[in-house]
Order: C-alpha cells, then sequence, then structure tokens
C-alpha cells in the first residue's frame, strides 16, 4: 500500500516543478544545503532555484521545510543558501526534495494556506475504502448486536456490505447464512439477525465487511490500526490506490495554486480546478466528507 512519501512524490511529480536529490554538504550548517548534482553547472544561474521550497523528509520532527534565497545558487559547487534555518544540520546523503510550485508541507508564518501533504491528507478523507477488520462477538440466542462501538466509521446502514463468520472446519471466513438487517435506536446502529446463533462453545466472531473513511485506518510501521489521525509519519500506510488519492489531491493544488496566480495564470489553474474536481467527484469511492478549504488570495502586485 503508498506510504504518506509516496502519494506526497507522485502529486509533486504531476504538478511539475518537482525533482528529488541529495544534499552533498559535508560541513555542519542548517542554512545551507549542497546540491552539486541539481546545481552545479556553468549554464545555470544563482536564480536558477530562486524560492523554490527545499524539503528535507529526514527533519520531519523538527523544522524540515526552507525556501532557497532568490539569488540562493553558487553555480561553481551546487551550494544553495536558505532563507531560513533548518530544524538540524542536514546529514550527507540526506534527501532533498524541491518544490516550486507548492510547499511540500504547511508554511505556517508565509500567511498562505496548502501544501502537497495537505493536499493528500484532504484527498484521503474524502475517500472510501472497503475493510474488513472490525468484527462483533456473537452469542448463542442472541439477535440484537450494538455497532455504537464502530461508529467512528460506522454511522450509517448502507456502509455494512456483508457480515462474515468463521467457518471450524474450513478455519475460513465466509457470508454468513443467516439473514441480517441493520436498525437504528436511541443508541446507535444495531444489527439484527432474523434467526439467533447457537453455538456449543465460543466466543465466536463476526466480520463486518464495510465501507470506511479511508484516514480511518492506517498502518503504522506496518500494522493496520484504527485512526482519527490520518497519515502522520513518513511511512505510514493508507489503502487508497495512488491514482485515486492523486485525482483528488490534484483537484485541491490547483486550487491552492489559482489563489497564488494571477491574470491568465489564475483562470487557467481554476478551470484546472473545476475538471479536476469533477473527475474526483466521479469516482466510486468519493464521498463528500470534508470540504475543501478556502485557500488565501495572493493580492497582486501593485
Amino acid at each position: 500500500m503508498p506510504t504518506k512519501v509516496a502519494y506526497r512524490r507522485a502529486i509533486a511529480e504531476l504538478l511539475g516543478g518537482y525533482s528529488l536529490t541529495n544534499n552533498f554538504l559535508t560541513t555542519g550548517d542548517a542554512t545551507k544545503l549542497n546540491l552539486t548534482v541539481q546545481g552545479k553547472s556553468t549554464e545555470l544561474t544563482t536564480t536558477w532555484l530562486s524560492y523554490v521550497w527545499a524539503f528535507v523528509p529526514s527533519l520531519v520532527a523538527t523544522i524540515p521545510q526552507a525556501r532557497i534565497k532568490k539569488t540562493g545558487l553558487t553555480i561553481a559547487t551546487g551550494i544553495v543558501d536558505l532563507e531560513d534555518t533548518l530544524g538540524a544540520v542536514v546529514a550527507t546523503g540526506a534527501e532533498v526534495e524541491l518544490h516550486s510550485k507548492l510547499p511540500a508541507v504547511a508554511e505556517t508564518h508565509s500567511g498562505l494556506s496548502g501544501s502537497v501533504t495537505e493536499a493528500v491528507d484532504w484527498a484521503i478523507r474524502n475517500l472510501l475504502i472497503t475493510d474488513s477488520s472490525a468484527t462483533i462477538t456473537l452469542a448463542s440466542g442472541i439477535c440484537d448486536y450494538s455497532l455504537a462501538g464502530h461508529v467512528a466509521f460506522l454511522d450509517r446502514a448502507e456502509r455494512l456490505l456483508d457480515v462474515r463468520v468463521g467457518d471450524p472446519n474450513a478455519l475460513t471466513t465466509g457470508s454468513t447464512a443467516h439473514r441480517w438487517t441493520v436498525y437504528e435506536n436511541a443508541s446507535g446502529l444495531v444489527l439484527h439477525f432474523e434467526e439467533p446463533f447457537a453455538f456449543l462453545s465460543g466466543p465466536h466472531l463476526a466480520y463486518l465487511v464495510t465501507r470506511r473513511p479511508a484516514d480511518s485506518i492506517i498502518a503504522v510501521a506496518g500494522t493496520w490500526g484504527a485512526s482519527t489521525a490520518g497519515l502522520v509519519n513518513e511511512t505510514d500506510q493508507a489503502r487508497s490506490s495512488l491514482n485515486e488519492v492523486t485525482t483528488g489531491a490534484l483537484a485541491y493544488c490547483y486550487r491552492q495554486l489559482a489563489a497564488r496566480s494571477h491574470g491568465e495564470e489564475r483562470a487557467t489553474y481554476e478551470a484546472l480546478y473545476q475538471v479536476q474536481m469533477a473527475e474526483f467527484a466521479s469516482l466510486p469511492n468519493y464521498i463528500n466528507r470534508s470540504a475543501m478549504p478556502a485557500p488565501e488570495q495572493q493580492a497582486e502586485a501593485a
């Protein structure tokens, strides 16, 4: 399943103006990077990387991102000067993402909202996945089972697709032959079986096949579990496909870019946003669960 970093880089590639390189600076300095492979060329100018965001994934726990100064590139060496100080000295060989369209992560000090990572988060919040990890414990003679413990994602009857029970002979699970429906009472949703189960021993689990928001179950360090925070760490995984997430995230990015642009460029990005949002809304797994934040409008220069 794709990781947070895989989603972000896929979207950045589609936006354009993105490259992945490494830091080759051997002296400790949190205000400089050596991008020798990217920047050491007599064909370039000192403004070639002007105001590009340099994002260092290994520094996500501190301050991982800074913009390159307007004339920050030293052509002879490939060293770039940063406008701000990173959270720590960047290790030699560490990966550096260069983003020219939108920052990799939010810029809280700039007054402008929107980043590639925020686009990923928004897209995943508005996608559904099919999952069978939720369970209830069945008991002999009982027809009704509360689903209140799963209300965080199972908040409407149509989200429950199937109920699977174990076959003690085959050691597998399959759709139960017991007819079931879902109704609602004052406490929430209730799973009702027309006929109760009769077991010789127990307990017995029933697996609920549900449609749930993609950010409600995340793999952290390879282990899947319920989540209220979505993707946090660089290696966290979600179950939505790259195609689905990039379709939605691009709509988010185009809207942000429209707000940061002027004239014909703004009109172009607004048109791209409309087309991309329509494509996202047409996906079978799309849900209108989280409104897209209104971007900050960037004033035109006097």
